[in-house]
């Protein structure tokens, strides 16, 4: 393990940022250094503060000091990976973990997953052990979640009843964060209770029909967990049938099947958590009446709004007191971790009086995750330098106020100078222009941006997930394959090390969609090429296991070269698949950034 501070240092000589920058925070030069070396401590708002300046998140700190109680615990990744990596790497690391306490939970779910893996079922003592700990957990984190998921097809109606509202419960944590393996614990749990309340007539009645329903709409998702949006677009259909029949809606639904079938989407989820489209929907439209009939007993769901409440944390006291209520755990249990009741108490009302050895105990007692602090972080609005920290969230702006959202973090880095608003202001100016200009993306505004953003970029040393999501516009600065080397030297170092390697490519992926498109309205076909084989280098090994959106993208690439040989088909093609794409997600944004770039062309058919 590498302290805390040795890293962060590390970090902060790669991107360039000052000591004087982190005094601001109240933090001396001389404190700093002995953080550095050890013989100091930051206070979690103090850790969280060097966090925002360095445009990191709490995941980015847990894979850099290499703590085993910090690794990135997901059941989709044990499936996805090979049986040698889960048994020297997952397991071993597991069993690291259990050694510290209290429990060894961590444990037993990658012990079942192997079970699985090997045997192609449950193992019962494993499982019932597992099943105690969601019985007895009011509150959910990512590691519950990946409980809940693993366990989801084994669990019984009545078993699965409790389970799934905790969980419709606690997703709304993620409404603003969604780490990219949650997304398939809850494509399993949506799938499961279809199955087991709307599909098996017997659990079949309108509180169920409704609760789902209503889990499945308000489910947090992304512009690529397009297997979410898919779920959810079939589930208002549903809804608004019994809120008000619409004579229409059979056309509307067929023009989705369709869109599905064309898009090879007709199925999605993975089996046993799979869902064939057509085929629930045919059940219901058959068996309708049944859906909407009024539950005749007591054993229902009961109306979503009742438990499902958002949880507002004001500050990680209020997280931790939610979860030591939620999950059970005595005072006394993480008195003996190292951190005593008067100190919690206090840390409920006043988080700055925890330090960041008090975090790391809490974490494991708590059985929290990194991915759940950066929840908090990313989901609320926190005071952490006496000014208002605004939360920027691309994917839930109004395209119409994103020259504005690019104003304010322009501000607030000339400010607070604080780069995580200047990369901000770059990515909405982006998108801004892409959303307004057809053409955009091969102007010289855009070059220009692009320029600004690669200076920035290429001024440090280690890039994060917030300079990732950058790159797709630096490239736009791009005009020949002289200047791409040094761009893909750092790709290939960042997604070496990245911890999130499924998330990566698909912002990889759409970096070179992007500056694709620019080389191709450049009519610089040798830049098409290179970008078409780049692509493929770095994303073959997660596409087989990834998400939809990754699988689409992919599957983009054996049509750019197009451009030069057939671009009206080319045009065409991608026309439909954007509309194809609307249809299935509803995601009208995605679609007129897209219906921009193809207007660019000037030859493709209209998009309605």
């Amino acid at each position: 393990m590498r302290p805390y501070g040795e890293v962060l240092n590390d970090i902060r000589a790669d991107k360039n940022v000052s000591i004087s920058a982190i005094e601001q925070f109240g933090i001396s030069k001389s404190r700093w250094y002995r953080f550095v070396a050890g013989e100091a401590e930051l206070s979690l708002k103090e850790l969280i503060d060097v966090l925002t300046l360095l445009t990191m998140t709490f995941s980015e700190l847990a894979m850099a000091v290499k703590v085993p109680l910090f690794r990135p615990f997901s059941t989709v990744s044990m499936f996805a990976m090979s049986l040698d990596q889960l048994k020297t790497d997952v397991i071993e690391t597991e069993k690291t973990v259990a050694e510290a306490g209290p429990d060894d939970y961590g444990s037993q779910v990658a012990q079942m997953v192997l079970y699985i893996r090997e045997n192609g079922e449950y193992n019962a003592t494993l499982f019932e052990s597992l099943k105690e700990l969601l019985m007895v957990t009011d509150s959910y984190t990512i590691f519950e979640l990946n409980v809940a998921g693993l366990l989801a097809y084994g669990l019984t109606p009545e078993e699965f009843m409790i389970v799934y509202q905790r969980f419709a419960r606690s997703i709304t944590m993620f409404n603003t964060f969604l780490p990219i393996d949650v997304w398939g614990i809850a494509m399993q749990m949506h799938v499961q209770a279809i199955k087991k309340f709307l599909i098996d007539p017997k659990n079949r009645n309108r509180e169920n029909t409704r609760f789902i329903l209503e889990a499945i709409i308000n489910q947090p998702a992304t512009d690529d967990t397009v297997e979410l949006k898919i779920l959810r677009r079939l589930a208002m259909f549903v809804r608004d049938d019994e809120m008000l029949e619409n004579p229409a809606l059979d056309d509307l639904v067929k023009a989705f099947l369709d869109a599905a079938e064309r898009e090879q989407t007709s199925v999605i989820g993975i089996a046993p958590s799979d869902l064939n489209l057509p085929l629930i929907w045919q059940t219901y439209r058959a068996e309708r009446e049944s859906f909407w009939q009024p539950a005749e007993t007591t054993n229902h769901f009961p109306i979503y709004a009742a438990g499902t409440e958002v949880p507002y944390f004001e500050h990680f006291g209020k997280l931790f007191q939610w979860v030591v209520q939620g999950k059970h755990i005595t005072t006394a249990t993480i008195d003996r971790a190292g951190v005593s009741t008067y100190k919690l108490y206090r840390a409920y009302k006043d988080p700055d009086l925890l330090r960041s050895d008090d975090m790391t105990v809490l974490m494991r007692v708590l059985r929290l995750l990194p991915a759940d602090l950066d929840a908090v972080v990313y989901s609320q609005y926190i005071d952490t330098t006496h000014t208002t920290w605004v939360q920027y969230v691309p994917e839930l702006t109004d395209p119409a106020m994103y020259h504005v959202m690019a104003e304010v973090a322009l501000k607030n880095y000339e400010r607070l100078g604080s780069r995580r608003d200047l990369e901000v202001s770059f990515e909405y100016r982006a998108l801004d222009g892409m959303a307004r200009y057809p053409g955009w993306l091969s102007s010289p505004v855009a070059n220009q941006l692009g320029r600004e953003i690669m200076d920035e970029l290429m001024s440090i040393d280690v890039w994060h997930d917030h300079e990732v999501r950058l790159v797709k516009f630096g490239l736009l600065a791009i005009d020949s394959l002289d200047m791409i080397d040094v761009w893909t030297k750092q790709m290939r170092r960042v997604y070496a090390k990245s911890y999130e390697p499924y998330r990566l490519i698909e912002n990889i992926l759409e970096a070179l969609d992007l500056a694709t498109f620019r080389a191709a309205l450049l009519g610089n076909r040798e830049l098409v090429a290179y970008y078409t084989l780049l692509a493929r280098d770095l994303g073959r090994e997660q596409v087989r296991d990834g998400s939809l959106w990754l699988q689409w993208r992919w599957a983009m690439l054996d049509y750019y070269e197009w451009f030069f040989d057939d671009p009206t088909a080319l045009v065409s093609m991608l026309s439909n698949f954007v509309v194809d794409y609307q249809t299935l997600t509803g995601n009208f944004a995605m679609m007129m950034r897209y219906r921009s770039i193809l207007q660019a062309l000037g030859k493709q058919p209209k998009i309605k």
